[in-house]
C-alpha cells in the first residue's frame, strides 16, 4: 500500500467531516419558512431553512435540526446544550443568554433572517375593530402562541392573553369563542389558512407590529467559533434577498 505524503496526513479535517452544528427550531408551525418533513425529522425545510442550508454551505459547514416547546429552545441555548437556533426575535433579556449579530451594541436588522408581521384574525361575525393603537370593542381574552413576542406587547397594553400551542388549536379556540381575537405572524396565518377554509375568519390591519428574526448562536458557540458565526451572518443579506420573497432591504 503507497504511504500517504507527511503533508497530506498533516492537513485539517475536511469541513465536510466536521461535526454538524446543532441548531434548535420552535415547535410552532411557522410555514412557510419552516416546514416540517416527515421522511428527514432532523431536517426541516422551508425558506429560512433553504437560507441557513445555503449559508451553511458558503461556509463549508453543515447542520442538525430539532424542534423545541419555546422555553426549552431557550433554556438550551444558556446553557449551550445547542449550537445555535433559527428565527428568535431580538430582547436584552434574550441577548444576556445568545448571540445575535449586532452592530454598535443593537441587533443588525442587515443581517436577519426575515421579518414578520403579527396581526390580529377575528371571526367573520365579530365586531371587534383594529385602529392600530387600541382594539375596540373587546370582551375576552387575546390567543397567542407560547413563548411568542408578541405577547408581551399585548399584555404591556392590557390586553388578557390565553396561550396555545399551535395555530390549530388557536383558530379552533377563536371559532368556539372561547377568545376574542387571535394574534399571530400574517404569513404563517395564511398559508394554514389556506390548507383549512373551514375556519371563517377574517384578518385586521395595520399589523400590530413588525419584528426581525435572527440566526443566534449560544455565547459557548460564539466564544469558541467567532469565525464561523461571522461567516454565517455575513451570507444572510444576499440570499435572503434572494431566497425569501419581499425581504429585500
Amino acid at each position: 500500500m503507497p504511504r500517504l505524503p507527511v503533508l497530506i496526513l498533516l492537513l485539517p479535517l475536511s469541513a465536510s467531516a466536521a461535526a454538524p452544528l446543532k441548531l434548535g427550531l420552535g415547535d410552532v408551525i411557522s410555514a412557510p419558512h419552516v416546514i416540517d418533513r416527515a421522511e428527514r425529522p432532523r431536517h426541516p425545510g422551508g425558506r429560512v431553512v433553504e437560507l441557513a442550508d445555503a449559508a451553511l454551505r458558503q461556509c463549508g459547514q453543515r447542520a442538525e435540526y430539532r424542534r423545541y416547546p419555546g422555553r426549552r429552545l431557550l433554556q438550551n441555548l444558556a446553557l449551550g446544550q445547542i449550537d445555535g437556533a433559527l428565527m428568535l426575535s431580538y430582547k436584552p433579556e434574550r441577548a444576556r443568554d445568545m448571540a445575535f449579530p449586532l452592530r454598535a451594541g443593537q441587533p443588525d436588522p442587515s443581517r436577519r433572517l426575515a421579518t414578520f408581521n403579527y396581526v390580529f384574525y377575528i371571526r367573520q361575525d365579530s365586531p371587534l375593530r383594529w385602529d392600530g393603537l387600541r382594539l375596540r370593542g373587546l370582551r375576552g381574552p387575546v390567543g397567542s402562541n407560547t413563548g411568542w413576542s408578541i405577547n408581551d406587547a399585548l399584555r404591556q397594553q392590557g390586553i388578557a392573553v390565553e396561550t396555545g400551542n399551535g395555530l390549530a388549536d388557536g383558530f379552533a379556540k377563536l371559532m368556539a369563542k372561547r377568545i376574542a381575537a387571535y394574534a399571530l405572524h400574517a404569513e404563517a396565518a395564511q398559508y394554514f389558512l389556506t390548507e383549512h377554509p373551514e375556519f371563517k375568519v377574517r384578518q385586521l390591519q395595520p399589523p400590530i407590529e413588525t419584528r426581525a428574526y435572527y440566526w443566534v448562536f449560544s455565547h459557548a458557540f460564539a466564544e469558541r467559533h467567532p469565525q464561523t458565526a461571522a461567516c454565517l451572518w455575513r451570507q444572510l443579506p444576499a440570499l435572503r434577498s434572494r431566497l425569501i420573497p419581499g425581504e429585500r432591504d
